[in-house]
């Protein structure tokens, strides 16, 4: 199956209304160009995470891209659902399919200026929802 990165960041990222450059949730624009230089190597702002919330301790030393460890970049961990605080991505009831965690993957790897291995990584995690 190709991928077609666009059509996944419209259908469950910004064009959903959550990402894009009108409504940017948590500060992340997903949507208006420029965004390697606001995802790589920029600490996650954990915004709208309520302190009262059982998920409020986030870690502080994630990167939405981190150049040096992609696999281990907020705007995977969010979809596969090994982030440390907050809910995962796309929320609910939208979800994204293993195939199209993949091609989120190899994008990440490819705005940390890297390719992605093509190992047998798991591509579905906590929020894949869909199948292959």
């Amino acid at each position: 199956m190709p991928c077609d990165l666009e059509a996944l960041l419209v259908r469950a990222c910004w064009g959903i209304g959550c990402h894009g450059n009108n409504t940017p949730g948590a500060n992340l624009d997903l949507q208006t160009p420029g965004v390697q230089a606001r995802l790589v190597d920029v600490p996650a702002t954990h915004l709208h995470i309520l302190p009262e919330s059982d998920t409020y301790y986030c870690d502080p030393s994630e990167l939405l891209v981190d150049a040096e460890n992609p696999d281990e970049s907020l705007m995977l961990t969010k979809v596969i659902g090994t982030h440390s605080c907050g809910a995962a991505m796309p929320i609910k009831p939208d979800t994204i399919s293993s195939d199209e965690i993949v091609c989120l993957r190899q994008w990440i790897w490819r705005l940390a200026g890297k390719e992605a291995p093509t190992d047998d990584w798991p591509a579905a995690g906590g929020n894949g929802g869909g199948g292959s």
